[in-house]
């Protein structure tokens, strides 16, 4: 374990000040770091574009739900479908990939050995899928009166 250790002057916020500081409100702060071994990896972010707009403009259906929230089920479904095509068929049922929502995107992490490659091959995947998803979504009669087109990038 490594630590750190900074004083902080009370009088210049925001400068850490060595031995002698620069007033006599010196107040020592203390960081404790472990260092973990670092893993290669690539990073894919996706992001819907006019998100809010389109969230906002949308009705709900017959049962409730904002007619949007069936267009977000679809878009994990695609991200998630896209990364897992650019992993060779073997690596599919285990693979070396952490996915999170953004809200309005996904964050995509690949590791591994080929981890630039699969990235990379999703993009591309993505690229062309979320395009015409969102060009349906686009089509449909529930975008009547949503301010702008909805579009993803990768």
């Amino acid at each position: 374990m490594k630590s750190i250790s900074a004083r902080k002057s009370h009088g210049h916020p925001g400068y850490l000040c060595g031995e002698g500081g620069l007033d006599d409100n010196i107040k020592d702060v203390s960081i404790h770091t472990k260092v973990e071994r670092s893993t290669d990896a690539a990073t894919l972010l996706v992001d819907l574009r006019n998100f809010t707009p389109n969230l906002n403009a949308t009705q709900e259906d017959s049962n409730g739900i904002n007619v949007f929230c069936h267009f977000l089920s679809k878009f994990y479904a695609v991200c998630l479908e896209g990364c897992l095509l650019a992993l060779a068929p073997s690596k599919r049922n285990d693979p070396l990939l952490y996915v999170s929502s953004t809200g309005d995107g996904m964050l995509i992490i690949f590791s591994g050995k080929w981890h630039f490659s699969c990235a990379y091959l999703a993009s591309i995947i993505l690229s062309k899928t979320l395009t015409t998803c969102c060009d349906e979504y686009n089509k449909g009669p529930h975008h009547n009166g949503a301010p702008a087109h909805l579009s993803a990038s990768a």
